[in-house]
């Protein structure tokens, strides 16, 4: 995947991203208490992004 930046220069960078479901007893860990009345869905989610062009990135100071 490429992104353009503004100046025209491509990052060019491979995206992964993870979802996973969460159970209720994993929410409730989280100090969530769930009713058995209450219909609903929860999830987190992993997000990596890498540099696979050929030059490095670097901060550029204001």
């Amino acid at each position: 995947m490429t992104i353009t930046k503004y100046t025209n220069f491509e990052f060019k960078i491979r995206v992964n991203r993870t979802i996973r479901l969460l159970d209720k007893n994993q929410l409730e860990a989280l100090g969530l208490p769930l009713s058995d009345n209450l219909s609903w869905v929860a999830f987190e989610s992993d997000n990596r992004i890498t540099n696979v062009g050929n030059l490095p990135w670097k901060v550029v100071e204001k």
